[in-house]
């Protein structure tokens, strides 16, 4: 089982794991044209010396909140795009499973009437080995999207 603790906002926001928030790439330019915003907006004298409008400020918070909301949403599909393709392989899995399954419970049928207790026997085992595998499959996949 994964172990998940949605509660923990700590570990939610300040995660670096596939997160491109805390990178230099990020925090220099954003944090650099927030200062100039910041500056515009409370230096009353700036905007004598400087040809610039009032609402600058304000229109760069607006598309500052665009681009926000437009980044998560991005995000947000992204992720549950994943989220789908995961389904449909674990569905695909289970249903070539729930086929070679069948397949062998029939196999059984016939040997069992035809009184071949060896080829019972291996077919026992093979169904076992097959559910061995698929589980380690599923278990190994889930180990390595967790990550």
């Amino acid at each position: 089982m994964i172990r998940y603790d949605n509660r923990d906002l700590r570990h939610l926001l300040f995660s670096r794991a596939g997160a491109v928030v805390f990178s230099s790439y990020v925090l220099v330019p954003s944090l650099l044209s927030t200062i100039l915003c910041a500056v515009i907006l409370l230096s009353p004298n700036i905007k004598d010396n400087m040809i610039i409008a009032g609402d600058v400020g304000r229109i760069y918070a607006q598309m500052l909140g665009f681009v926000i909301v437009f980044r998560t949403n991005m995000s947000f599909n992204r992720y549950f795009d994943g989220v789908a393709h995961v389904k449909v392989m674990l569905s695909k899995w289970r249903d070539s499973y729930a086929t070679l399954s069948v397949f062998i419970e029939v196999s059984l049928d016939q040997w069992q009437e035809r009184g071949a207790v060896e080829y019972v026997q291996e077919l026992w085992m093979s169904k076992a080995r097959m559910i061995h595998w698929f589980s380690l499959l599923v278990a190994i996949t889930l180990q390595k999207l967790s990550k």
